[in-house]
């Protein structure tokens, strides 16, 4: 990779009761084979690491992860190990994130930093990379820009971004936020459909002096707790930390937040349903839209994921 001062953050918390029983406390969804010889985290590190170089991924979990973490990298990587940031109590994801980029920031003061959850599914990664480019080129111009995408369902299950003016006259898919919206009932759902609204990824792209200086302003007590000279212990500072999710503790609060919308297969397998529907809008076996993993025998079966361990 030519682009030094790329990096980074790949979020791998998590609690494991989204997809029971298959997704346990122990072992949560990202450290799970999802038809694949891969698991979720490991996919997203390979895809990750097209966009930076291995060396200057991070990854954020918990104590209680950090081996599987360790052992899951080993097992296809071995450049990032060193990189793992390990959280003493999960604190949502705006502790989490600011921690990352704060450890960032020493390294580089002109680190321009991705945001990537371990437990989503993105299909098309050239065109995965070629929408991140354009992220990347105006997150340098000081916008925090967040990845959208033009649902194709009513879905209740994941929150909204209602896209404002365009930002760009060369581009048609950079867009304001007017609004975050969390996840919705389906007679909303379905409106948002009809007047334009992206799904909310999560996934974010910006510089790192920009993100420091928005938690300075916007959640001061966060960005003072960890600006300290490490005369605090982790544990003792993430005490004092709030439990807060980066979409509410900044950038529904911040003006420079932009959306970069894509048609890409995205989904966050955060529901059976939404498991069943990704693999059999990718896979449709018989026009049955079934799905069948591992040793099955079926006869006469629709619209069914049928999992056998």
């Amino acid at each position: 990779m030519n682009n030094k001062n790329y990096y980074a953050i790949i979020l791998c918390g998590g609690s494991g009761t989204r997809l029971w029983p298959f997704s346990r406390s122990n072992k949560p969804k990202q450290f799970l084979k999802f038809d694949s010889s891969l698991t979720l985290f490991q996919k997203t590190f390979n895809r990750v690491s097209q966009l930076v170089a291995k060396d200057k991924i991070y990854i954020v979990t918990n104590v209680e992860y950090y081996y599987e973490v360790k052992g899951q990298l080993i097992d296809i990587n071995d450049d990032a190990i060193e990189n793992i940031i390990c959280e003493p109590i999960a604190k949502n994801t705006l502790p989490a994130i600011t921690y990352a980029v704060n450890e960032i920031e020493k390294k580089c003061k002109t680190a321009v930093i991705g945001t990537f959850s371990s437990d989503h599914e993105i299909e098309s990664p050239n065109e995965f990379k070629e929408i991140y480019d354009r992220a990347v080129f105006f997150a340098k111009k000081n916008y925090l820009v967040i990845f959208g995408i033009k649902p194709t369902e009513p879905n209740c299950g994941y929150g909204y971004i209602k896209p404002g003016e365009k930002v760009s006259s060369e581009f048609d898919n950079l867009f304001t936020v007017d609004k975050f919206i969390e996840k919705p009932n389906l007679a909303d759902a379905e409106n948002f459909i009809r007047d334009g609204y992206f799904w909310n990824t999560g996934m974010f792209v910006f510089t790192a002096s920009c993100f420091l200086r928005l938690i300075k302003k916007y959640q001061p007590s966060v960005y003072n707790l960890f600006q300290n000279d490490n005369s605090i212990e982790m544990k003792d500072l993430y005490d004092q930390l709030p439990s807060i999710s980066i979409d509410c503790g900044l950038v529904e609060k911040i003006d420079n937040c932009i959306v970069i919308s894509t048609n890409l297969v995205w989904t966050d397998l955060g529901t059976w349903n939404s498991v069943h529907n990704f693999f059999t809008k990718r896979n449709n076996e018989c026009n049955s839209r079934s799905k069948f993993i591992g040793n099955i025998i079926s006869e006469d079966v629709s619209n069914s994921l049928i999992w056998s361990n």
